[in-house]
C-alpha cells in the first residue's frame, strides 16, 4: 500500500481507516507511517498525524519507541491537527514514560497558558498534565491556576475536562 499516496489524496475517515486497517499490529508498517510524520511536508504531518492517532487507539505499543522523537516535532512549527493529534496519542497511552514525564508536562502547560492554541488542544493538554500531577502533587497548584485562568472564556469540553482534573486532585 501506498501510504504516502493515501495520505496526500482525499482526506477522509475512510481513507485513514484503510491504513489503519493496513497497518494493523505490523511494526513494519507502523514504522512507514511514521517516517512519513516525521517528514518535513506540512500537510503529511497533519494526515500522518490523524493516522497515527488512530492506529494507536488500537495498538497503543507501537508508539512507544516512537514518544521521545514525537516530542522533538512539537519543537517544529507544525500544523495545529498535529498538536491536536499528539496530546491525545499521550492521552491515549495514559502512562508517560517517567523519563519523558517532565517534557510532556512543560509541553502541556505551554499549551494551556496561551491563547494562541485552540481549546482542543488545551483540553487534550489538561488531560496529560493532570495525569503526570497525580504522582507530582507539588504541580497540581499550577494546574489548578491554568484551569482559574481558562474557564472566563472555555468551552464546555474544556469546563469538563476541568472539572475532571479537580476531582482526580481532590481524591489523591
Amino acid at each position: 500500500m501506498d501510504l504516502k499516496a493515501i495520505l496526500i489524496g482525499r482526506h477522509s475517515k475512510e481513507q485513514m481507516n484503510k491504513i489503519v486497517a493496513y497497518i494493523g499490529d505490523d511494526k513494519k508498517r507502523f514504522k512507514k507511517l511514521m517516517d512519513l510524520f516525521f517528514v518535513n511536508e506540512y500537510r503529511l504531518n497533519q494526515r500522518a498525524s490523524w493516522a497515527v492517532l488512530l492506529t494507536i487507539q488500537k495498538n497503543k505499543k507501537l508508539i512507544q519507541p516512537y514518544l521521545p522523537k514525537l516530542l522533538k516535532k512539537l519543537d517544529e512549527k507544525v500544523h495545529d491537527a498535529v498538536i491536536r493529534n499528539t496530546m491525545r496519542i499521550f492521552e491515549e497511552i495514559e502512562n508517560v514514560p517517567e523519563s519523558l514525564e517532565g517534557i510532556v508536562y512543560d509541553k502541556c502547560i505551554h499549551y494551556l497558558s496561551s491563547m494562541d492554541y485552540p481549546v482542543a488542544i488545551k483540553a487534550f493538554s489538561l488531560t496529560v498534565a493532570s495525569r503526570i500531577a497525580i504522582k507530582y502533587p507539588e504541580l497540581q497548584n499550577e494546574i489548578v491556576e491554568l484551569i482559574d485562568y481558562q474557564l472566563p472564556h472555555a468551552t464546555a469540553a474544556f469546563k469538563i475536562r476541568a472539572k475532571r482534573a479537580r476531582t482526580l486532585f481532590k481524591k489523591k
